[in-house]
């Protein structure tokens, strides 16, 4: 009973985060972002390749994700959304043009596969899991 009174907890403050996030943009940039979610799994997939994957602390590689989804986050701002901005766009373009960069940023994650165009992700990228036979036997 504990233990899902906790998980109710967790999960219901990333509610809350996903909440206060879309609320924070829509309410500077009266934009609806819907990548908003994608960042923050990408943030996700990058600190657990480099805790579970590539053996560095937590905290550090939380510490870089942060500063990567920041980084994201501006690069979104620049290149998808200001320039709609610009152009007096209607709403529903920002909407599209954020749905479309979630997909993508979705897209990437579940090609982070061995053997994929991203399987840098991993650490031991193409090589598969079953072994080789030696040229000697």
């Amino acid at each position: 009973m504990t233990q899902q009174i906790l998980n109710a907890i967790f999960i219901g403050s990333i509610y809350a985060l996903f909440a206060v996030g879309y609320t924070l943009v829509f309410g500077v940039l009266d934009v609806l972002n819907l990548a908003h979610s994608a960042v923050f799994m990408l943030g996700a997939v990058i600190t657990y390749s480099l805790v579970a994957l590539h053996g560095m602390p937590f905290l550090p590689a939380a510490v870089i994700a942060v500063l990567v989804c920041g980084l994201l986050g501006l690069l979104i701002e620049f290149v998808a959304l200001r320039p709609l901005r610009r152009r007096n766009a209607p709403p529903i373009s920002a909407l599209i043009s954020t749905i479309g960069l979630a997909l993508i940023f979705v897209a990437i994650v579940e090609q982070a596969t061995p053997g994929s165009f991203f399987s840098w992700l991993r650490r031991y990228g193409a090589e598969p899991d079953v072994p080789r036979a030696r040229a000697d036997d």
